[in-house]
């Protein structure tokens, strides 16, 4: 891209998706619009658009691929009404996120059953909270994940997991110096891996899940103000 445009309208043009690299890296678009029947946006689309503050997604996307937003850092607010799967490292870095899901509000709500990949949102450091509680009914009883790394030094107070969840990966939230309370009680995850939560040194509230059956080593590692497990 050439110019001094800052914003920036993605028309939809046949093809289903966003190609890869498609927008990488260019430097002055602050905002942008996909329209609708786009489903795919392809791996590092935006990477590292340093301007880029604030994205709108057409609910008929629904899958981000790998490093669809990687490192760009002043990356506020994107909106994705229909996003159902985040891809590995798809907003890594983006260091200013406040707002990502269905709305333009806070609260944070992805889509129906959507499903993170490894590192999805590391170092998401203003990002305070997610909400995942949205579901749709599976007749196969279909289950979901925090794969590993996902909010790796992310900036979440607060994690609760609705009853779909079945893992939690090594290091899923770990280093997550501002999470206070995490509540797994609803979910079926048996067993918590190593450095799933280590330094979280402001975790002060833990509900865990009744099938709970091994916490691995170091999964609480310097912990120091957990005081509350249920």
């Amino acid at each position: 891209m050439q110019g001094e445009a800052k914003a920036l309208q993605v028309p939809f043009y046949y093809i289903d998706r966003v190609f890869p690299q498609a927008f990488s890296h260019v430097a002055n678009v602050r905002h942008v619009q996909v329209d609708a029947s786009y489903r795919i946006i392809g791996e590092g689309a935006w990477r590292n658009c340093q301007h880029l503050q604030i994205v709108h997604l057409d609910s008929t996307v629904t899958s981000l691929q790998t490093q669809v937003f990687h490192r760009c850092y002043a990356l506020r607010r994107v909106i994705a009404p229909g996003c159902k799967q985040f891809g590995a490292q798809v907003f890594e870095e983006c260091c200013a996120l406040l707002q990502i899901g269905t709305t333009h509000d806070a609260t944070n709500q992805l889509a129906p059953q959507a499903e993170l990949m490894p590192r999805a949102f590391r170092k998401c450091t203003v990002l305070r909270q997610i909400n995942f509680e949205l579901t749709e009914y599976h007749p196969n009883g279909r289950t979901r994940c925090l794969p590993e790394c996902c909010f790796m030094e992310a900036g979440l107070t607060a994690l609760t997991l609705p009853p779909d969840f079945n893992w939690m990966g090594p290091g899923a939230c770990e280093r997550c110096m501002q999470l206070q309370l995490v509540d797994l009680s609803r979910t079926e995850i048996t067993e918590i891996m190593g450095g799933t939560f280590a330094h979280c040194k402001h975790l002060q509230t833990l509900k865990l899940p009744g099938v709970l059956r091994m916490i691995r080593q170091e999964a609480f590692l310097k912990c120091a103000s957990l005081t509350e497990v249920h």
